[in-house]
C-alpha cells in the first residue's frame, strides 16, 4: 500500500510540472477571488435602507419643523382635558383611537399616555406605572413592568441597554409645560421591535379626584441601534487569515485536481467554488456589537463546540482507515491530507489568547476563531460527502 502511495505522489510531482493539468484551476482561483472583492466592497457600501432607516433619515433631515409641529399637535392635545371639553376618561378613549398624527402626507407619529400610581415600597418603579392609551391596543392597562420585560429583550446582543427607570424619570424630571427627554426605546415600524434611540416630548399631567397624575406623549426616532451597532465580519477579521483559508481552498483544489480520475474531474471546481461561496458569505455576515460580557459567552461557546466536532473526527478516521486497507490510494491521500488541514484548524482555534486590551481585539480574535472552527467543519463534511460519493459511484459500476 506505501508503495502505492509513493508512486501516486511521483504521479503528482511530474503532474505539478505540467502546468496545463491544473491551470484552469488557478485560472478559476484568480476569477473567484476578484468576484469576491468586488462583491464584498459594493456590497458595505450598498447596503439596501429599511423602512426604518428611511423614516429615521426623513426625521433628522426635518427634525425642527416636525418637533414645532408635534409640540403644537401635543399642546391641542392636552388643551382638549384641561380646558374641560373633554373629561379624563372620555380623553383617554380619544387619544386611543385617534392615536396618530400625520406630517407631510405619510409620516405618522402616535401618542400614549402612562398613568403613575403610588409607590408602596422602594425599588417598586416598574409596577406603578400603567398605559392608559396607546396605537396598540394590547398594551392599554398594561403595567410599565410587561412592556419593560418585553422590549428589553432587545437590547440582550448590544452594548446598550434600556433602562427600567425610563418612565421615572418622565415623571422626575417634568416640569409645568412641554418637556423633552432623550431614551433607548423600541420600533415596530417593520413589524418587530428594533432597538432605537428617541426623543420624546410630554406633558405632565397633574393628579386630580378623578384622576392619578399621568403624561402625555409623542416621540420622534432619531437614531436606529440595529444599524448602528451591526457590523460586517469581513471589517472586523484579521485580513491574513482571510488569504490563509483562500490560500487552503487554492492548495486543496490543486490536490484534489492531480488526484482525482478523470471521471471525478469536476470534484476540484466544485469544491473550489463551493468553500469560497462560504468564504464569502461568512465575511459579509453580520451582528451587533455587543458588551465584554458578550463577546467571553461567545467564545466558550466556540470553544465548547470544539469537542462537539470529535464525533465527525471520529467519523473520517474511520473513513481514512478504511481507505487504507482498501487500498483506495488517490482517495486516501485526498481525504488524509484535507483532514490534517482541518485538525490543523481546530487546533489554531483551540489556541487560548488573553492579551485582550480592547473588546474590538476580542471580537477581531473570536470570530478569526469562528472563521477557522467553522471551515474546519467544511472540510470535515466534504471528507464524509467525497467518500460517500465515491462508494455510491463504485456501487453503481
Amino acid at each position: 500500500m506505501f508503495k502505492n502511495i509513493k508512486k501516486e505522489f511521483i504521479d503528482y510531482s511530474k503532474k505539478l510540472k505540467n502546468p496545463s493539468s491544473y491551470l484552469s484551476i488557478i485560472i478559476l482561483y484568480v476569477a473567484i477571488v476578484i468576484i469576491q472583492i468586488i462583491y464584498v466592497q459594493y456590497y458595505i457600501h450598498n447596503v439596501p435602507y429599511s423602512k426604518l432607516d428611511e423614516y429615521i433619515e426623513f426625521n433628522n433631515k426635518n427634525y425642527d419643523e416636525l418637533s414645532t409641529y408635534l409640540k403644537e399637535k401635543l399642546k391641542e392635545r392636552v388643551e382638549l382635558l384641561t380646558s374641560g371639553k373633554m373629561k379624563y376618561k372620555e380623553w383617554l378613549e380619544y387619544n386611543s383611537k385617534n392615536h396618530g398624527v400625520t406630517f407631510k402626507e405619510d409620516h405618522s407619529y402616535n401618542f400614549f399616555v402612562c398613568e403613575r400610581g403610588e409607590f408602596k415600597k422602594p425599588g417598586d418603579s416598574l409596577d406603578v406605572f400603567k398605559i392608559a392609551a396607546n396605537q396598540n391596543e394590547k398594551y392599554v392597562n398594561v403595567t410599565w413592568k410587561d412592556i419593560y420585560t418585553d422590549a428589553n429583550e432587545q437590547f440582550v446582543f448590544v452594548k446598550q441597554s434600556l433602562d427600567p427607570s425610563t418612565l421615572l424619570r418622565f415623571f422626575e424630571f417634568g416640569k409645568p409645560g412641554i418637556n423633552k427627554i432623550t431614551y433607548y426605546w423600541v420600533d415596530y415600524t417593520e413589524g418587530n421591535m428594533t432597538p432605537i434611540i428617541e426623543d420624546s416630548y410630554y406633558v405632565i399631567i397633574p393628579a386630580t379626584k378623578n384622576n392619578n397624575e399621568a403624561l402625555i406623549s409623542i416621540s420622534i426616532d432619531v437614531l436606529s441601534l440595529k444599524k448602528e451597532n451591526t457590523f460586517y465580519y469581513v471589517n472586523h477579521i484579521y485580513t491574513q487569515y482571510i488569504a490563509i483559508l483562500s490560500g487552503i481552498t487554492l492548495l486543496i483544489s490543486l490536490l484534489l485536481k492531480i488526484s482525482s480520475k478523470n471521471e471525478y474531474w469536476f470534484v476540484s471546481y466544485l469544491f473550489l467554488i463551493v468553500t469560497n461561496i462560504y468564504l464569502t458569505y461568512f465575511l459579509m455576515s453580520s451582528e451587533y456589537h455587543g458588551t465584554t460580557q458578550t463577546e467571553i459567552k461567545k467564545i466558550n461557546q466556540i470553544n465548547s463546540g470544539i469537542l462537539s466536532v470529535s464525533f465527525l473526527v471520529g467519523v473520517n478516521t474511520f473513513i481514512i482507515t478504511h481507505l487504507l486497507k482498501q487500498s483506495h490510494t488517490d482517495l486516501f491521500i485526498q481525504s488524509a491530507s484535507i483532514f490534517s488541514i482541518s485538525l490543523i484548524l481546530l487546533l489554531f482555534v483551540a489556541l487560548k489568547v488573553t492579551d485582550y486590551i480592547t473588546v474590538n481585539e476580542m471580537l477581531k480574535n473570536r470570530l478569526t476563531n469562528q472563521l477557522f472552527f467553522n471551515f474546519s467543519l467544511v472540510l470535515n463534511i466534504f471528507v464524509v460527502v467525497n467518500y460517500i460519493f465515491s462508494v455510491v459511484k463504485k456501487s453503481n459500476k
